[in-house]
C-alpha cells in the first residue's frame, strides 16, 4: 500500500479562518475525487486519461456540481 505525503510547504499571506476553511473543504473534495478515480481506474483497468475522462468526468461533475469544471478535468 502506498501513501501520499506532502513534500512542499508554501508560505502565504495570513488567511482568515473562514477562508482557510474554504480551502480545506476544497482540498477534501479534490482528494475524494482523486481517490474515486484511482479506485475506478484500478477496477476497470483504465490506463489513459482519455478513457478515464470519458468514463468518469460526467459523474464527477454531477457528484460535485459546486466546484469548477476544470477541477474534474484536472483530476482525471
Amino acid at each position: 500500500m502506498f501513501s501520499v505525503t506532502r513534500t512542499v510547504v508554501v508560505r502565504s499571506q495570513f488567511l482568515p479562518r473562514r477562508v482557510f476553511r474554504v480551502f480545506c473543504e476544497l482540498e477534501a473534495m479534490y482528494r475524494n475525487m482523486v481517490e474515486q478515480l484511482v479506485v475506478h481506474a484500478i477496477e476497470e483497468d483504465v490506463r489513459s486519461f482519455v478513457r478515464l475522462k470519458a468514463s468518469r468526468y460526467g459523474y464527477l461533475r454531477e457528484f460535485h456540481p459546486s466546484i469548477p469544471s476544470h477541477y474534474a478535468y484536472t483530476v482525471c
